[in-house]
């Protein structure tokens, strides 16, 4: 039974006495009420629920800020760059309500600030000792709170009014993004129409022949939440419209040296009334020329936000209903198109004073982060980095602000894995979990390491209980609190009781963890939030795959197939050889990827996907690998044992193949074929099991099939390290294929079935059985068709979805042999039937 945490004694009078001051009084210390027991956690790690970008975290720069484009010298600040490169890899967006109004002018002349800062450049590594002259940087923020409210007042008012910006703008946002690695998207003016409203693209051409002389790695949008234009502008834009819009820009592209780079759209406001016909409308006209779907996200109105809105669930839970209707709307007119929440932060108009920027408008970006992760968004695009208004990451200073360190956090320690993670009992709502992967690019972190993050929207110290099979593990605790008598309205933080602040303008500081002892529960004091790291995963059982079980399936399936088979007619398959395979299917998958992980120790370190499995990692020596793999080797042969002499011969000729077949990914590229022949070895031998040998004309076209079978799912699965297979060597089908993949997999599915019917008839199968093969066909046609090879996430659904494939053939043999007592029973009925006689 799990241990539980049980709170100490009564917290001292004197501390009472403070209740009023509560943790939502701005000025109260956080955590003084007294804790409940610990909520227990639910952990699904047994696959990802999603796979999100590495750029899933990712920031705005405001086009609001080339109103003026003196003030985009400020991007030339090295400590603003500093900031901005601890949160890549990310994408940095141009954009805004701005865009629609920013007009690029190729003639412009530099501002005086940006000419004095290129002049401070000369003969200078601009990404490493590139700063604004000093005087410049004074005057700038001197007059930038002016600039600022005129910046605001224009977004109250609602009334816009054009600017130019020159190439030297253009330069420095590039510059910026590059020299901090970020990927820059630039928003373009959609408002410039010809009279009847078609785009005008002409002032766009001359932004991309530009950005074309330049080299410039740029992807595009095109405006900015079209569907409040006529707020904005008075113009009204359908989203058929804009659909051809987009079409048309993706021409341009297409013609110029931005063939590959990405478009995205159309980057609508919240999904409401005529917003959701926009959108609609927009992707069945133009939603096949963009690379992901753009869509905007505010909780609350700045103008009118309250503290306790930011800590209330009910508006937490207002997002999930929002990105519900995103996604119907895609899945109905573009499936599996990637989505984007392509603009967000906590309140509209620039965010709420007094709160956008402080500790607690954390609990809302970091519950949307969990949300949008768990829900399937691929790319988050934080409002902003730095710029008017209060929902910025970064100060007119430049200091970081409270979800700067909360961002900086989620880089280094969430990796792009998610899983599920749930809170067990009635505190899901004010107790809100989520769970990834770790970060293995963290250098404390390795494959096999989860990071739970969590919110606690209680006024009191909650303690959360892990899962018992992790109960035993080492914990590094990072947990986040505000710091001094501001409270939950605080602009600094602590981490771990260590105040976070620029070691200077070119060192981020080290987020240093709180390891705790192992069987401890995770204590989260009232209005706080942290993340906790879970430490290794058992290597041995990562060795042999157990926390990925989808390969022991898809090796015990075809064992199935043939033990159903060679059921006597009217029977169910023998339920101890079904359970005695499945031990077996157990240890020798454990022990063939064993046997992989050692001749492929120095390959594995190379590909990003497998660098920390556990030999390549150094979790698990040589030595001790060999030990573990004679322990699977030796129970796997007392199960072998059990069987007759003739499968115990048969089981034994296996192992060549199953010591072999790592190796042939070096020499060939079908070492899809190997696995296959090493896979399905188990129809021979189930069948033999039972019937004491092998009847060939059964046996033979199943083991066919299940190579055809191999061949798919892993030529499936081997596309997701094609790029790092053809780096250092390696072959594949995947690359053997290429483009051509889907016509081969169609090829072998083909092959597949009609080796499966060939068994049917061969073993007398009924019409259940049939309308199974028919159910596999399906699945299979389904499977390919909407294959994306180019999506390592949809490779990986394709390839698992292989377990329900066999599952539906295992069923269709069952049913199908339970069937044949039907007709035997009418046989003895009227023995005219199956006498040959009319």
């Amino acid at each position: 039974m799990p241990l539980r945490w049980k709170p100490g004694p009564p917290l001292p009078q004197l501390l009472l006495l403070l209740g009023p001051l509560g943790p939502l009084s701005p000025r109260a210390p956080v955590g003084l009420a007294q804790a409940d027991a610990a909520a227990e956690l639910d952990f699904s790690t047994e696959r990802p629920v999603h796979l999100v970008s590495p750029a899933f975290l990712s920031f705005t720069i405001d086009a609001n800020l080339a109103t003026d484009p003196r003030f985009l010298t400020f991007l030339g600040s090295t400590k603003l760059r500093t900031l901005a490169r601890g949160l890549s890899p990310a994408y940095l967006r141009f954009g805004g309500t701005k865009t629609d109004f920013l007009i690029f002018d190729p003639k412009k002349e530099p501002t005086f600030e940006e000419r004095s800062y290129w002049q401070s450049q000369v003969n200078r590594d601009m990404c490493e000792s590139g700063s604004i002259p000093s005087d410049v940087e004074k005057r700038l923020q001197l007059e930038w709170p002016f600039q600022e409210q005129l910046l605001l007042r224009e977004q109250y008012q609602k009334k816009f009014n054009n600017s130019t910006y020159s190439r030297s703008s253009v330069d420095m946002l590039y510059t910026f993004a590059n020299c901090s690695g970020l990927d820059l998207i630039f928003g373009l003016n959609a408002l410039l129409r010809t009279a009847d409203l078609q785009w005008n693209s002409s002032n766009a051409q001359l932004l991309l022949d530009y950005c074309s002389s330049k080299n410039y790695n740029i992807s595009w949008e095109l405006g900015n939440e079209p569907n409040s234009f006529r707020k904005k502008a008075g113009i009204f834009i359908d989203g058929l419209q804009l659909g051809e819009d987009f079409v048309k820009l993706h021409k341009l592209l297409a013609k110029s040296t931005f063939k590959t780079v990405n478009l995205y759209g159309p980057d609508i406001g919240q999904p409401r009334g005529k917003t959701v016909k926009m959108l609609t409308s927009f992707l069945k006209a133009g939603g096949e020329v963009i690379d992901s779907v753009t869509w905007h996200h505010y909780y609350l109105n700045g103008r009118i936000a309250t503290k306790e809105d930011f800590l209330n669930p009910d508006v937490l839970d207002t997002f999930a209903s929002s990105v519900q209707k995103i996604f119907q709307v895609v899945e109905e007119t573009r499936p599996h198109k990637k989505v984007w929440l392509g603009e967000t932060s906590s309140a509209y108009g620039g965010g709420a004073p007094l709160l956008s920027n402080t500790f607690a408008a954390g609990f809302m970006w970091l519950d949307k982060l969990g949300l949008s992760a768990r829900m399937g968004i691929e790319v988050v695009m934080r409002q902003v980095l730095f710029g008017a208004g209060n929902y910025h990451l970064v100060d007119q200073n430049f200091e970081p602000l409270p979800d700067y360190w909360l961002s900086l956090l989620f880089k280094k320690l969430v990796g792009t894995n998610v899983l599920r993670a749930s809170v067990k009992g009635p505190d899901s709502r004010k107790l809100r979990v989520y769970l990834h992967c770790t970060n293995i690019n963290h250098p404390r972190y390795k494959e096999g390491d989860l990071t739970l993050y969590a919110l606690n929207l209680h006024n009191v110290t909650k303690r959360l209980q892990l899962p018992y099979h992790l109960f035993d593990k080492q914990v590094d605790k990072y947990l986040v609190k505000p710091l001094g008598p501001d409270g939950l309205l605080s602009k600094s933080v602590q981490l771990n009781g260590q105040t976070l602040k620029m070691v200077d303008d070119h060192t981020l500081p080290a987020l240093t963890e709180k390891p705790l002892r192992p069987g401890s529960t995770l204590g989260l004091p009232a209005f706080s939030y942290g993340f906790f790291v879970i430490r290794n995963a058992k290597p041995y059982l990562r060795l042999m795959r157990l926390d990925k079980p989808i390969g022991t399936w898809l090796l015990y399936l075809p064992c199935t197939w043939s033990i159903g088979l060679a059921a006597e007619p009217g029977c169910f398959p023998d339920w101890y050889m079904l359970s005695l395979f499945g031990t077996g299917a157990v240890l020798m998958r454990g022990a063939g990827c064993t046997i992989n992980d050692l001749w492929d120790r120095d390959y594995d370190k190379k590909v990003v996907r497998t660098a920390n499995r556990p030999i390549a990692a150094g979790d698990i020596s040589i030595f001790q690998s060999f030990i573990f793999l004679g322990g699977q080797l030796t129970l796997a042969l007392g199960v072998l044992l059990c069987l007759n002499y003739y499968s115990i011969a048969l089981g034994a000729a296996s192992l060549l193949l199953v010591i072999t077949y790592p190796l042939m990914k070096r020499i060939t590229y079908w070492p899809q074929l190997a696995l296959g022949l090493t896979f399905n070895w188990g129809a021979l031998l189930g069948w033999s099991a039972i019937k004491g040998s092998c009847d060939p004309s059964v046996c033979l076209p199943l083991y066919f099939s299940g190579i055809m079978w191999t061949l798919i799912y892993d030529t499936i699965y081997a596309h997701q390290d094609k790029s790092d297979d053809a780096l250092i060597g390696l072959k594949s089908t995947a690359l053997r294929f290429h483009e051509n993949t889907k016509r081969w997999l169609s090829g072998f599915g083909v092959a597949m079935l009609g080796a499966l019917s060939l068994v049917g008839v061969n073993s007398a199968q009924t019409v259940p059985y049939y309308t199974a093969l028919a159910a596999v066909g399906a699945h299979l046609a389904h499977q390919i068709y909407t294959l994306d090879i180019h999506r390592p996430e949809d490779c990986w659904d394709k390839f698992t979805s292989n377990r329900t494939l066999g599952l539906i053939v295992l069923l269709g043999i069952v049913l199908g042999n339970l069937w044949k007592e039907k007709k035997t029973d009418e046989a003895k009925e009227n023995p005219e039937i199956g006498s040959g006689h009319p």
